[in-house]
C-alpha cells in the first residue's frame, strides 16, 4: 500500500501541481498534457538508485522477466470444487461424464467449464482438457486416461465386435454406429455388441435386422429397445403398424363386453338379504 499511496502522491506533486493554473478546453488536451508530465517525470533521475530514472529501472529490470500474453483469450468459467473422481475414472458435470487419468481414481478434483471446453485440476495441475458435451448422459473418455489393460480390452474386443456388425450389415451395423455416436463410450460399445450377437443367436439374424430397423425408426439407440422388440414380436410387423389383439382366456370370471352392455348379472340383488 505505501509504495502505491507514494506514486499518489509523486503525480500529484509533479502532474496535477503543474497543470493547475492551466485552462484546458477538451479532453483530449487535458490527455495529451499529462501525457508530457509523464514522460518528463518517469525520465527523471532519482536518488537512491544511481541517479536512474524509472523508465531505465523498467528497461533494465521489469522489461526482461515479461512474459507473452496467451495465445488464446481469456475465457469465463464456472467452477465445480471438490468432485469426487469415480470408481470408472470419470466426473459428472452437469448432466455429462468426463475421464481424467485411472490414477485419480478417489481423488477430489475441480472442474473449470468454459462455453467449449471442460478443464479438470488436481492440486491446480490441469490434469485433463475435454471438448464440453451438451447431451444429456454424454460421456467423453480420453484415450489415455484408461489403465494399460482397459486400452487393450477396449481397443481388441470394440475392434472384434465392429467387424461382426460391420461383415452383418443393415440395420444391424447402423444401429451399433448409432449407439456409439448417441453414448461415446467404448465399453459401452463392447457390451452393446456383445448384447447384439446373443439376440442374433436367440432370435436369428433376420429377426435381428428387422428388430433394429424398428429401433431406428423409434430414434431409440439401447439395446434393451431391441431386446424388447423382439420379445413382444414386434419386428414382424412395421412401424406403427397396430398390435395385434390379444385374445381373453375362457375363464368363468372374465366377463365380455355383452356382459356390460345387456346390464344382465349372474348375481341377483335379491339372492343377497
Amino acid at each position: 500500500k505505501a509504495p502505491v499511496e507514494l506514486g499518489v502522491k509523486l503525480v500529484q506533486r509533479w502532474v496535477l501541481a503543474r497543470l493547475r493554473n492551466r485552462v484546458f478546453t477538451s479532453l483530449a488536451a487535458l490527455n495529451d498534457a499529462i501525457a508530457e508530465c509523464l514522460v518528463w517525470l518517469n525520465d527523471k533521475p532519482m536518488r537512491g538508485v544511481g541517479g536512474k530514472s524509472r523508465n531505465q529501472l523498467f528497461e533494465e529490470l521489469d522489461r526482461p522477466a515479461l512474459k507473452p500474453l496467451p495465445v488464446d483469450p481469456y475465457a469465463y468459467g464456472e467452477w465445480q470444487i471438490g468432485v469426487r473422481v469415480g470408481q470408472d475414472y470419470h466426473v459428472r458435470h452437469s448432466e455429462q461424464y468426463y475421464s481424467v487419468p485411472h490414477a485419480l481414481v478417489g481423488a477430489k478434483v475441480n472442474i473449470k467449464a468454459s462455453v467449449a471446453t471442460i478443464s479438470i485440476f488436481h492440486r491446480d495441475r490441469r490434469v485433463a482438457l475435454h471438448s464440453r458435451l451438451f447431451v444429456p448422459g454424454a460421456v467423453s473418455t480420453l484415450p489415455e486416461h484408461r489403465p494399460k489393460a482397459h486400452q487393450r480390452y477396449a481397443e481388441n474386443d470394440v475392434a472384434a465386435v465392429f467387424a461382426w456388425a460391420e461383415a452383418t450389415g443393415g440395420a444391424v451395423a447402423q444401429f451399433l454406429r448409432r449407439h456409439v455416436e448417441h453414448y461415446g463410450r467404448p465399453v459401452s460399445s463392447l457390451q452393446a455388441g456383445r448384447g447384439l450377437q446373443r439376440l442374433a443367436r436367440d432370435y436369428g439374424i433376420d429377426r435381428l435386422q428387422a428388430a433394429c430397423q424398428r429401433a431406428i425408426a423409434m430414434h431409440s439407440h439401447a439395446i434393451s429397445s431391441v431386446k424388447s422388440i423382439l420379445r413382444r414380436n414386434l419386428d414382424r410387423s412395421q412401424p406403427g403398424q397396430p398390435l395385434p389383439d390379444t385374445a381373453q382366456p375362457a375363464h368363468d370370471n372374465v366377463r365380455g363386453p355383452e356382459y356390460y352392455n345387456n346390464g344382465d348379472s349372474d348375481d341377483d340383488p335379491s339372492d343377497h338379504d
